[in-house]
């Protein structure tokens, strides 16, 4: 199910710092993952990728952690993409329902959030 990053989207997430490290730990030589399968694809558009290392890309299928994946990805979406996607399932709802969940969303609390949901310090 992998597909190839289409070079334009390559190169945005090559060039942003978001993309350098673990949005979750922290830790350097992140892989890539697509968060959004819609209609059975991996959805290629910056904000539904996210910089994941190994030990937390292994947790994707944990609930608790797809929550808070999904919480990421749907508060760096634009407004008109979540709109795209929300065809057959309401995303914007979603996103709704997850911050009232996380919190509003701030780039500096995923950690945070990632340390106290798995009791680390």
């Amino acid at each position: 199910m992998t597909a190839r990053i289409p070079d334009a989207v390559r190169d945005e997430l090559s060039k942003s710092d978001f993309m350098k490290v673990c949005c979750f730990c922290g830790n350097d030589k992140p892989q890539w993952h697509h968060n959004l399968i819609h209609g059975g694809r991996q959805v290629q558009e910056v904000w539904a990728i996210l910089p994941l290392c190994k030990s937390c890309h292994d947790q994707v299928n944990i609930k608790s952690f797809r929550r808070l994946a999904d919480w990421v990805m749907w508060n760096r979406a634009p407004h008109e993409a979540i709109d795209k996607y929300s065809n057959v399932l309401n995303y914007k709802a979603h996103k709704e329902h997850l911050n009232s969940m996380f919190g509003e969303f701030r780039s500096e609390k995923i950690k945070a959030l990632y340390a106290n949901l798995y009791n680390q310090n």
